[in-house]
């Protein structure tokens, strides 16, 4: 942070999220074929021994910018026996632990205050249980909604697709699922369904607006509903008790899948493409497959697929994807969505001023740059980038991004303060396309 000294203490950067929207074959980014390969799934990594795993979640808990796996065990009948770990991404180093708790059966990780920094979402699956949403110090308790009827399943995402994350969970006891704002007061929208189970929020159809699906386990559904809470967007019917569901890019070709588990002796995962029809993977003979999560674990900019098997097994296990061969990874028109808020040293919105947005490679070359004016309105921001000037990004690769603040300016002069730009140590924006 170099120039605008004095304005540099009037403003502060409270939010910046860097989120990829892709949009069917218009934005897509794929990989180009130098030979006749393909991607395959291969199980890497492999937890046994847990006490009744049956949550599991993929995300960037620590803030590194590197994902991690958390995995809730359900433990004994009695109270306080279960647990809930979080690992970094080499299954061993234990960021954070939750012991003593109730029943755990759900897990989610995001940003559900909208700060910036991903937290975390744990479902006790008792009579009177709780929903909890701990800060990224897995101390700090952000939200906690008390005396459930059996939470079964949560899930932290834009559902509103206002620019803001929501929380969604199900009360098995109750037959219903409510999606709450982030002011955990608001209901955006509540379904009552029989005996719900998981809940999922993403954009599975692939249109640039977040959807929610619901697995109904006693009567063998999932459903898949729009933004508006009543369209049904697809429904898999005559399911074997259907508990998680997943959406995500499994297969890594710029369109979003959904995974669901079937809670058997014998239990499967299901990965459909969004066509809800074609089956991208299944496994088969698991025991009590429960949870299931999509997210690229490993962090080589491919997603991979992680279960649990709750019974008996007491395992979790990650099917990592790998690409055999020589791959060129080529760029393709994007488009990221940057959203944020500003404040001045007094937590007041900025109410006006302009930003330039510079993206760099992993080598520090610029690869665009954009203005974008009057864009501040009362302290927020949401700016998709490559709509005016085109984004051209690969796959997978590491981007910085360079954020040039003009505050009270209707067009972009010069910058107040500038973020991203490693000045000092640390200050740095970095996404993976």
């Amino acid at each position: 942070m170099k120039k605008g000294e004095r304005r540099r203490e009037e403003v502060k950067m409270r939010r910046i999220l860097l989120l990829g929207l892709i949009a069917a074959g218009l934005l897509a980014i794929g990989f180009i074929s130098m030979s006749n390969i393909g991607i395959v799934s291969v199980s890497a990594t492999q937890w046994t021994g847990l006490d009744k795993p049956y949550g599991v979640a993929i995300g960037d808990f620590d803030n590194d910018g590197l994902n991690d796996i958390a995995i809730a065990e359900f433990g004994a009948a009695e109270l306080g026996a279960g647990k809930l770990t979080v690992y970094k991404s080499d299954g061993a180093t234990i960021i954070k632990n939750w012991t003593g708790l109730n029943s755990p059966v759900a897990v989610a990780i995001g940003d559900y205050n909208n700060d910036g920094l991903n937290d975390l979402a744990i479902a006790e699956h008792l009579a009177t249980g709780n929903v909890t949403v701990y800060s990224d110090n897995g101390t700090k308790i952000i939200k906690q909604w008390p005396g459930l009827n059996y939470p079964n399943g949560v899930a932290i995402g834009d559902y509103d697709n206002d620019g803001l994350n929501d929380l969604a969970f199900s009360e098995w006891g109750a037959n219903n699922v409510t999606v709450y704002k982030s002011d955990g007061t608001t209901i955006i929208k509540n379904w009552t369904v029989l005996y719900p189970a998981g809940v999922a929020i993403g954009d599975y159809n692939n249109d640039g607006l977040n959807d929610l699906a619901i697995t109904e386990h006693l009567a063998g559904n999932v459903v898949v509903y729009s933004g508006d809470g009543t369209t049904t967007i697809k429904q898999w019917t005559g399911l074997a008790k259907p508990e998680s569901v997943a959406i995500g890019d499994y297969d890594n070709d710029g369109l979003n899948d959904l995974a669901f588990t079937e809670h058997l002796a014998a239990g499967r995962v299901k990965v459909y493409s969004c066509d809800g029809t074609t089956i991208i993977k299944q496994l088969t003979e698991l025991n009590y497959a429960a949870g299931v999560a999509i997210g690229d674990y490993d962090n080589d900019g491919l997603n991979d697929l992680a279960f649990t098997e709750a019974i008996a097994s007491g395992r979790v296990t990650i099917c990592y994807q790998t690409t055999p061969g020589i791959v060129a990874r080529v760029a393709e028109p994007t488009i990221v969505t940057l959203r944020g808020t500003l404040t001045n040293a007094s937590g007041y919105p900025i109410q006006s001023g302009s930003i330039r947005v510079t993206i760099k490679d992993s080598f520090g070359t610029q690869v665009w740059q954009d203005t974008f004016d009057n864009i501040i309105d009362n302290g927020r921001y949401n700016i998709p980038l490559g709509t005016k000037t085109t984004l051209m990004l690969i796959k997978g690769q590491i981007y910085n991004t360079i954020l040039e603040v003009d505050a009270d300016s209707p067009t972009f002069i010069s910058a107040d303060v500038i973020y991203g730009d490693n000045n000092p140590a640390g200050d740095v924006i970095k996404f993976v396309a």
